[in-house]
């Protein structure tokens, strides 16, 4: 649980939701995240992402997490993702 409430703070953070963010990951032909010390290519970042919208929609979790992969998947993390996705595939 507490990797859980982990992810979901650092999925709230305000830096997610800055236009400049979107606009340079969308572009950017390779990222990796930087929080810390921690480094997350962004192909792990993209599958972990992946793995969390599944489980929203198809997972079976127990209730506690369900409510911790509602929020993290719909976070402003997904619109970028998403926006990535569109524009690397254009």
């Amino acid at each position: 649980m507490e990797s859980w409430q982990a992810l979901l703070r650092l999925v709230q953070r305000p830096w997610w939701m800055r236009a400049w963010v979107v606009q340079e990951y969308a572009v950017a032909r390779k990222v990796t995240f930087v929080c810390g010390l921690s480094e997350l290519p962004n192909e792990d970042f993209g599958k972990a992402l992946e793995v969390l919208i599944d489980y929203k929609f198809n997972g079976s979790l127990r209730p506690d997490h369900h409510r911790l992969v509602r929020h993290i998947a719909t976070t402003p993390i997904h619109h970028l993702w998403s926006t990535r996705q569109t524009y690397q595939s254009s």
